[in-house]
Parts: C-alpha cells; sequence; structure tokens
C-alpha cells in the first residue's frame, strides 16, 4: 500500500508522513509531492493507493489534481486535507469522489483512522471480493457494499462471497445504493444480501443497524 503526501508546507508534509509510518505500518511507501508536477510525475511512475492533498497549491490546485487522475482512471482513492471550509470546494471534492474532505489542524486519530478505512475500501465489486478472500477469518465484521460498481457489481460480488467456502461466508453485507424501489431491495436480499440502505447515508442509521448485526 503506497501513498502520496501531496502539499506545499513542507512542515505539514514531514508531520503527516510522521504520524503514518508511526501509527499504520501497513504503508509500504510513503511519497511527498510540493505541488501538482510533482504529484503527476510520482503518480505517472509508481503505484499509488491513496493520496493526501492539500487544495490551494502553486501550479494548481488538489481538485485540479483529483480531476487528472479521474481523466487518467487512476485507482486512487484521495482524501483532501485543507485550510478551506468552502462549501463549493467540498462540493467539487465529492463531484470528483473523493473519499473524504477534513479540515486542518487534523487531529492524529481522525487521520489514522480515516486512512485505515481507505485502506478498506474496494473501487468495484471483484477487488471486494478478492480483498475479502485474500484477509484472515474473521478480519471483516461487515461489508458495506454499493450495487453500481464496475468489473463487478455488488450483487455478483456479493453471491461469490456467499457460493465461498470460507466459513465466515455468512458475514453481514448490507447494500448502500441509490435504488430504493421495493423491486431493488428484493433484489438485494434474494442475493444474499442481508440488508438495505438507502442514499443519501445517514451514518447514524449505519451505526444503528451495525449494532444489530455485531450484538
Amino acid at each position: 500500500m503506497n501513498i502520496l503526501l501531496t502539499d506545499d508546507d513542507n512542515l505539514i508534509l514531514q508531520e503527516v508522513k510522521e504520524v503514518l509510518e508511526r501509527t499504520v505500518p501497513e504503508i509500504e511507501k510513503i511519497y511527498i509531492a510540493t505541488c501538482i508536477a510533482e504529484a503527476k510525475k510520482v503518480l505517472k511512475t509508481v503505484s499509488v493507493q491513496i493520496m493526501l492533498c492539500d487544495i490551494e497549491m502553486p501550479g494548481g490546485s488538489g481538485l485540479d489534481l483529483l480531476s487528472w487522475v479521474r481523466a487518467e482512471a487512476l485507482s486512487v482513492q484521495c482524501i483532501f486535507l485543507t485550510n478551506y471550509a468552502d462549501f463549493s470546494y467540498a462540493r467539487q471534492a465529492i463531484r470528483l469522489d473523493s473519499m473524504e474532505y477534513l479540515l486542518k489542524p487534523i487531529e492524529e486519530k481522525q487521520l489514522c483512522r480515516t486512512v485505515r478505512l481507505a485502506m478498506e475500501r474496494a473501487e468495484n465489486g471483484r477487488v471486494c471480493v478478492d480483498m475479502f478472500e485474500g484477509s484472515e477469518e474473521g478480519y471483516y465484521d461487515a461489508i458495506l457494499m454499493d450495487l453500481r460498481m464496475p468489473v463487478m457489481n455488488g450483487y455478483e460480488a456479493t453471491e461469490a462471497i456467499r457460493k465461498g467456502d470460507r466459513p465466515d461466508r455468512d458475514i453481514p453485507i448490507i447494500a448502500m445504493t441509490a435504488d430504493a424501489f421495493s423491486d431493488d431491495i428484493k433484489k438485494c436480499l434474494d442475493c444474499g444480501m442481508d440488508s438495505h440502505m438507502a442514499k443519501p447515508i445517514d451514518i447514524r442509521e449505519v451505526a444503528r443497524l451495525l449494532e444489530k448485526y455485531f450484538k
């Protein structure tokens, strides 16, 4: 798992790098870039799975960088670390499918929690199945499954997990999707999912639903 830190503030770069090296040992390599051009050079030459990025930087914004990443079809999770609470920035970040938008100063626990969550996020159903099958038994407590994904959709991924030979193949799988008609819910349950939640997601409802399975 490789991570790219992009920020024009060297002090912040070093602080974040030190925190991640100390608290997330699963990270193989942390790359650093101080501008968009440097970040693009890294992304063109090495495999990066997670990018932590500032918004305002020399030579273009972090939003410009993420737009380029999406245009290049790179499988990179993006977490913005920024001083800007402007809703227009956050809206653009959401449109570009950024994973998180965090405001500086960022607490160490929040930073580590967000990076670890990004490490467990699968960009399509095939990756989800591979991550589950490649994990130790009981490593995951539940799977929050989107339905419309490339390569393998959520229905197919659920069926693949249920048909496997793992003892924990009955792991709770919860559909999280904009498809909220009764036929969609029935299809989710028929393919082996345990429950269905319609987007936009209320995190409090997610927590309550997970508590039901973890009791």
